[in-house]
């Protein structure tokens, strides 16, 4: 018998164990502002996180006006995203004068597992990328349906995460001045296959595999996918351009960018040395919520010293 998931994770825990050791992980914390070695079923994590919301008939008019302007290759699915996360609302109004401790904590169930679920599922896309640590591993995305995967799983752990719902909120005074605020977690699954879509269907779309040759280790965050392209806006603040990084383990990383200008070059191998591994994480930790994580503490004790 399924039970309701209380603690949820927005940072896939199979992902962080690169940078662990005994599921123990050299933890930068922001807010507290202190360096601590912690299990990883502590980090990236909030109670309840994927809970969702009573979808009104306004909403739940919004998502399907956002469904039909999506490429229509991605649509059903979207619609069966729908109704698996507005299930619940109406089974509450079915059962909403229901006595039945059976009944309402089956709904319950479905309220705070159903996304928690459709996530793990999601994860096992990425099982493979996760796994990288050569460019001979990478390999792997020559293949389409390999490749649709990888692009799937890491536009999920893109736009799931609490950075970028956090920025939506602070986007917004209030719930009632628009919808997406109680319609997030859904948005984001239809946002997530929209841009893997675009990015799968982009013939200059190329995987760059990084080597890090330097003593110094590439650092991870709870926003483990960044934008190298993100300060780059227009005049309404828009984000002009994508180019997707991606840490895979203190010694590798992947970059998903739009430069194979011959159509033909699916992957490439680049070796960095110290100068580039302090670009990269400096754009990690330019892009980060609460927590930033490497595989030791030196590390992060000095990114302490100099945070703001």
């Amino acid at each position: 018998m399924s039970t309701v998931k209380k603690s949820q994770h927005y940072v896939w825990r199979n992902y962080l164990r690169a940078w662990a050791n005994n599921e123990q992980i050299w933890t930068f914390l922001r807010k507290q502002n202190k360096v601590i070695s912690t299990n990883l079923q502590n980090v990236a994590q909030s109670n309840y996180y994927y809970k969702l919301n009573d979808i009104n008939d306004f909403e739940e008019t919004i998502l399907k006006e956002f469904i039909a302007k999506s490429p229509k290759s991605v649509q059903a699915w979207q619609h069966d995203f729908l109704s698996m996360f507005t299930i619940q609302t109406k089974l509450k109004k079915a059962f909403n004068k229901s006595k039945s401790h059976e009944i309402l904590e089956e709904i319950k169930k479905i309220e705070i597992n159903s996304m928690e679920n459709a996530h793990s599922k999601i994860e096992l896309s990425g099982e493979k990328l996760i796994a990288c640590r050569t460019f001979e591993d990478l390999k792997f995305i020559e293949q389409s349906n390999s490749r649709f995967d990888a692009i799937i799983f890491l536009c999920f752990q893109y736009f799931r995460t609490k950075n970028l719902k956090n920025r939506i909120k602070q986007s917004f005074k209030t719930e009632s001045s628009f919808p997406t605020l109680n319609t997030w977690n859904i948005l984001s699954f239809f946002m997530a296959l929209n841009t893997a879509e675009y990015i799968s269907l982009n013939p200059k779309t190329r995987f760059l595999f990084i080597k890090n040759t330097a003593s110094k280790a590439l650092i991870c965050s709870d926003q483990p996918v960044i934008n190298l392209q993100s300060d780059k806006v227009d005049e309404n603040g828009e984000v002009l351009d994508l180019e997707l990084y991606y840490p895979l383990s203190p010694n590798s990383a992947v970059v998903i960018d739009f430069n194979n200008n011959k159509g033909k070059e699916r992957s490439q191998n680049i070796e960095i040395k110290e100068d580039m591994v302090n670009w990269f994480n400096s754009k990690i930790i330019a892009d980060f919520d609460n927590f930033i994580f490497s595989n030791n503490k030196e590390q992060l004790d000095k990114l302490m010293k100099t945070s703001p």
